[in-house]
């Protein structure tokens, strides 16, 4: 049917679903506006809700939202108060360059019991710069000629894997 070549009609699909996500991303509001919705909900006094906005973003890796999810763990608000989940939240967004997660994961760390330090880490194993550098920007092991497939309910599908010189072409 088509005149052009066999992967045009998929490039110019792509085209158009680039133009697509990128003009509704330039009308999306950034990640602080979000935080600061996150920050009025917590005033109010409405802890549940707030801590759903706040885990939403410190789960995308924004460290004030990381730090906040540890203090609500920490305090009991809008959530079951556990110590190794504060830990771990304060650790990481220590680990993404917040202060005062650092001190408060400091703060944690005695009263935690043995072995909760490495289960802290499994709690946020998902969020980290590494688990992102991953997820985002997959690299090529030696000798392997292609990139990982990821898992999910299409990873048999063949249109997931990409070959080394489809990337560099």
């Amino acid at each position: 049917m088509g005149t052009g070549r066999p992967g045009s009609r998929f490039a110019i699909r792509t085209a158009m679903l680039v133009l697509l996500v990128g003009g509704a991303l330039m009308d999306a509001q950034p990640a602080h506006a979000d935080l600061s919705a996150a920050v009025k909900i917590y005033k109010k006094g409405d802890y549940t809700h707030a801590f759903q906005d706040f885990l939403a973003l410190a789960r995308l890796g924004q460290p004030l939202a990381q730090l906040k999810v540890a203090y609500m763990y920490y305090a009991g608000q809008g959530v079951r108060q556990s110590d190794i989940h504060a830990y771990a939240w304060a650790a990481l967004a220590a680990e993404n360059g917040e202060a005062k997660g650092r001190k408060l994961a400091k703060e944690l760390l005695p009263a935690l019991a043995p072995g909760s330090r490495k289960i802290a880490g499994w709690i946020t194993a998902a969020y980290t710069p590494e688990a992102f550098d991953q997820t985002l920007l997959p690299t090529l092991r030696k000798g392997q000629d292609r990139v990982p497939r990821p898992a999910g309910p299409r990873a048999n599908h063949g249109r997931w894997a990409y070959s080394a010189q489809q990337w560099t072409a």
